[in-house]
């Protein structure tokens, strides 16, 4: 970031709403509210609230005006409560393959007959050979030949996330380097150590905090990592900028030289390419039934035909009635 005073924000990213506080270079301070999801009109809140503030145009640089951006985000809480984390498997020590789901015995409802357990985050569990007793001392050496075999196989089902837990290896975390590296060197792209993740005694809690790191992680490193390279990429693309607004310049030029007949060409051929692009986006749907109205005309009809159910953001000015005639099949005009 720019050493000179340049502009700050803090954003809150929920689940449904994404609120900004910005600070301008001149002390000012501005909110700003929008959708967290709005496919239709931008890729990300976040970036698209703080151009909306600043008032730049989509590409356009933001690291040289930028001092610091803060932001606490519900993006992992999503992705937990929907189940949409990283795929993960869990290495554990062999006999303990269980442990993780079995967890504590807790019974919420006492009399409940039918014990519905949780989903486990983890989809594969490997159970390793190898133990250290509670005083260090190594009671079965660590099995990494057929620990191998087993990451690897994972690895080839298209898993790329690993929650290592062992015992003990809070105060005695050799294996668990161990078994970290080899996940590694296989590929494993996000690698959580029970003892790094969450260093305290007891089996289960210190299992369930490694499995959330290891199934969240990767998803918040990638929301991590499109906003920093939305926020760098205006200065890698400088260059660029510059080439598309000499050529909207030069088309600018040849526009106003132009006739009333070529601009309406023009303009025909523009719309002819929005409905071309429209309905390639569009989720078009053939359903067998009858015509009620007609979005241009009022048109009314009972009889049955083959329609489409069109589904889409904004129809640019003058494509109405050219969509219409396109869409409707079958009938009366």
């Amino acid at each position: 970031m720019s050493p000179k005073a340049g502009w700050q924000f803090w954003i809150d990213r929920g689940g449904t709403f994404t609120d900004i506080v910005a600070r301008s270079p001149d002390g000012k301070l501005i909110t700003h509210k929008l959708l967290s999801d709005d496919p239709c009109h931008y890729k990300d809140a976040a970036m698209h609230g703080i151009r909306q503030i600043i008032g730049l145009p989509e590409n356009a640089p933001l690291a040289e005006i930028i001092e610091s951006v803060k932001m606490g985000t519900t993006v992992g809480t999503n992705a937990l409560l929907e189940r949409k984390g990283e795929r993960t498997v869990l290495v554990i020590n062999r006999g303990f393959g269980d442990a993780l789901r079995i967890g504590y015995q807790n019974r919420p409802d006492i009399f409940a007959q039918k014990i519905e357990l949780p989903e486990q985050l983890y989809e594969r569990v490997i159970e390793v050979s190898g133990r250290v007793g509670a005083d260090g001392k190594e009671l079965v050496p660590l099995d990494l030949e057929n620990a191998k075999k087993a990451l690897e196989a994972a690895f080839k089902a298209g898993i790329r996330s690993a929650a290592i837990v062992l015992m003990h290896a809070y105060r005695y975390p050799e294996h668990e380097l161990k078994l970290g590296r080899l996940a590694r060197e296989i590929g494993f792209t996000q690698v959580s150590l029970s003892h790094q993740a969450s260093p305290l005694i007891k089996l289960v809690s210190r299992g369930e905090t490694t499995v959330v790191d290891a199934y969240l992680s990767p998803v918040l490193r990638r929301y991590v990592n499109m906003v920093q390279e939305s926020l760098e990429e205006g200065r890698e693309g400088k260059e660029s900028r510059d080439e598309i607004e000499k050529e909207t310049e030069i088309g600018q030029k040849k526009i106003a030289t132009m006739g009333q007949k070529e601009k309406l060409e023009m303009r025909q051929k523009k719309i002819a390419e929005n409905i071309a692009g429209m309905e390639k986006r569009m989720k078009l749907k053939e359903v067998p039934g009858s015509c009620s109205c007609s979005p241009a005309e009022g048109l009314r009809m009972q009889k049955p035909f083959r329609a489409r159910t069109v589904s889409f953001p904004v129809l640019p000015a003058g494509s109405l009635e050219q969509l219409q005639l396109r869409k409707w099949q079958g009938q009366e005009k």
